[in-house]
């Protein structure tokens, strides 16, 4: 079949002009970038809410299972269609929930060595059948640090860090199906992390905190050189800032995200005020996690007190009035919304569309970068 596991490595890469697709907790995104000498241009993009989506988790029985990917591949193929894409190949995202990511220290030797010392350290982690799993795997910058050899006391050897990213077969073999049901070849699979880092970061080497907040999880990512250092979640997003407004004000959850919206674009100094409180009541669970974030980078890196040189929000509700100052002053670290668009090609006359839901598109503009370039 096309969809084999071995055509899927996490990292592959090819030079074809595709889709980049990311479906998540509020449904598709979708970004198409056609190759135009060193930049690729934007061809079109599409967005297909859906509230119920959970495209990772497999139904009961297999019969339920066939339509519940078949329902997926329709709402694939719907937003596909909706907004004219051509391409027939893409590139998708794994959500950070299902996928393991550690970085472990091999002995200095040849490549393939690297690769299968790493990732016999990393299964010894897993809470799963060696089987039942897709390993990857990403070597680190050519920075050498020392290391006891194993077996000989005393002595030492040169090392090198290595990447390890794993899932389940079942949920790669599941994407393949439903792209394969909507008539898309599924030319690759990565994490949300590396669609960010690409659309978001680009080859600029500075320690970088990413901090995607969507509907109803907000995702971490320290970024060293091109690679995600570490990586965690929390379920707190966007959905529970409108809840505090739903609660405080009596209304419907509906009314209280107009009212967040209106709140977030209004001027009155009243209203930046309340907004203000609002915020530092509810984001201090980010605001400690990242926290959390810089002291295990700093443990990784074996550097005290590492913290990044720059913060960028991403996701559909990093926009929220004040929450980037809020969080500039807070930590003292430049912090600022990401620009998905900075490295593709863009139309002037959208740039105001464009800039408006950007953020809802950088894990789908990352993975369509991944193949355009």
């Amino acid at each position: 079949m096309w969809y084999t596991l071995s055509r899927m490595g996490l990292f592959a890469k090819t030079n074809t002009n595709v889709l980049g697709v990311d479906i998540g907790a509020r449904g598709v995104k979708m970004v198409e970038l056609i190759k135009s000498g060193t930049r690729p241009r934007l061809a079109t993009y599409g967005i297909g809410d859906v509230f119920d989506a959970a495209v990772h988790q497999r139904a009961g029985t297999a019969e339920e299972e066939a339509r519940s990917v078949a329902l997926y591949a329709q709402r694939l193929r719907k937003v596909y269609d909706a907004c004219g894409a051509r391409a027939t190949i893409a590139s998708a995202s794994l959500p950070v929930s299902q996928v393991f990511s550690v970085v472990v220290r091999v002995a200095e030797s040849d490549p393939e060595s690297m690769r299968a010392a790493a990732q016999a350290q990393a299964t010894k982690l897993l809470q799963y059948d060696p089987k039942d799993i897709v390993l990857d795997t990403r070597l680190m910058d050519e920075r050498i640090a020392d290391m006891t050899a194993e077996g000989t006391p005393g002595k030492k050897s040169k090392s090198r860090e290595v990447l390890v990213i794993a899932t389940l077969k079942s949920i790669v073999e599941r994407y393949s199906k439903i792209f394969y049901q909507a008539n898309i070849a599924l030319e690759s699979l990565e994490t949300e992390a590396f669609g960010l880092i690409r659309s978001l970061v680009g080859t600029d080497p500075a320690t970088t905190m990413i901090v995607d907040i969507g509907s109803k999880r907000t995702n971490f990512f320290m970024v060293e050189r091109g690679v995600p250092r570490t990586q965690r979640s929390i379920e707190i997003g966007g959905l529970t800032f409108t809840t505090v407004i739903q609660d405080m004000l009596s209304l419907s959850q509906e009314d209280a995200e107009q009212v967040k919206k209106d709140m977030s674009h209004s001027s009155s100094p009243e209203t930046q005020r309340v907004m203000r409180e609002l915020l530092e009541r509810t984001v201090q669970p980010i605001v400690k996690e990242m926290q959390y974030g810089f002291l295990l980078f700093s443990e990784q890196v074996q550097r005290e007190n590492a913290k990044p040189e720059r913060i960028i929000l991403t996701g559909g509700s990093c926009g929220v009035a004040q929450l980037s100052e809020m969080l500039e002053d807070h930590f003292s670290i430049k912090t600022s919304i990401g620009d998905p668009w900075a490295r593709v090609l863009t139309p002037s006359a959208l740039k105001p569309v464009l800039d408006s839901f950007g953020p809802r598109m950088s894990v789908a503009t990352g993975l369509a970068l991944r193949l355009a370039l």
